[in-house]
């Protein structure tokens, strides 16, 4: 959350003064003033949105939103030189960079767009260390809040394992794979660094009905498929899942692929066919859209 006066020295020596306004403020309904403010974002933010709730003191069509890095006004030879985003409130949403409701407007990082091209979080992401965004509104706009909410891929890329589990089924050929066990299996951000070196568990659909034989909890994971797995390798081996893929059939033949998260329905287990095969410990396993679940990228990755 942003800190009330809290004056980055940016913003103390900032030209961008349009008028001789004091700073106020948020809730101060006096016109003529000015809300300056700042956030600070991580290098690794991959997603933020800046939340401002206004109201105006009377006709504030004019009154503008200004928000980037203020230090470089100074500095600034040509407008491509400018890291600041600035908008009128009445172009605001006709710009479509915002949106709002009722006195509430709220914008992507990645949609302010500076004179270079590049937009405001580019500034995040292209910044070492923790980068300071100031913001300042003027001048006969009431404030009642500004926010900031931010998305950051994790800082050590990891990847998500899959687990045997043990005496599960009556027919020892049949075998439920999941997160038995484990006290972190979180889908989204992987549990293993990619760093680590297992297995790879492979897949590949035979279109084959669930066993009469085994309990209904079986069924309702059944994938219809076999798996198998191969020797152990570093999760970072492979870019793309693609790759992955490729790596499951050149080991086992045509068809096969990465076993993924989702192929008992709904996740994070499913039975299949182990082929006389024996499997125990963790293995890497695939995920849909969650791109920082895995340790190679996919191509319906959101992220």
């Amino acid at each position: 959350m942003p800190n009330p006066h809290h004056v980055t020295s940016g913003l103390s020596r900032q030209a961008s003064r349009r008028t001789a306004s004091q700073p106020a403020s948020f809730d101060s309904y006096q016109p003529d003033t000015s809300v300056n403010d700042h956030f600070e974002f991580a290098p690794n933010t991959w997603s933020a949105i800046i939340v401002i709730k206004a109201k105006p003191l009377g006709d504030n069509a004019n009154d503008t939103v200004a928000i980037g890095d203020f230090a470089s006004l100074p500095k600034a030879k040509t407008p491509r030189d400018i890291l600041v985003y600035q908008e009128t409130f009445a172009r605001m949403v006709q710009s479509g960079d915002w949106n709002r409701l009722q006195d509430v407007y709220w914008a992507e990082l990645g949609n302010l767009t500076l004179h270079a091209g590049n937009t405001i979080l580019d500034l995040v992401q292209q910044h070492d260390g923790m980068r300071v965004i100031d913001l300042e509104i003027l001048d006969d706009t009431a404030i009642d809040f500004v926010a900031a909410v931010a998305c950051e891929s994790p800082l050590v890329a990891a990847g998500i394992t899959f687990l045997p589990a043990e005496n599960r089924t009556s027919n020892p050929d049949i075998m439920i794979f999941g997160c038995h066990g484990k006290p972190y299996c979180p889908a989204y951000t992987g549990n293993r660094p990619c760093s680590d070196t297992l297995p790879l568990l492979c897949f590949v659909d035979r279109g084959q009905p669930a066993p009469a034989t085994e309990a209904d909890d079986m069924k309702r994971i059944w994938s219809g498929g076999e798996v198998a797995a191969t020797s152990p390798l570093r999760g970072d081996s492979f870019r793309t899942i693609a790759e992955a893929d490729g790596h499951c059939a050149r080991q086992f033949g045509a068809g096969w692929r990465v076993a993924e998260w989702h192929l008992g329905g709904k996740g994070s287990n499913f039975s299949a066919a182990s082929g006389g095969r024996h499997f125990s410990g963790e293995h890497w396993v695939d995920i849909k859209n969650a791109p920082y679940g895995t340790c190679w990228r996919r191509k319906d990755d959101a992220g």
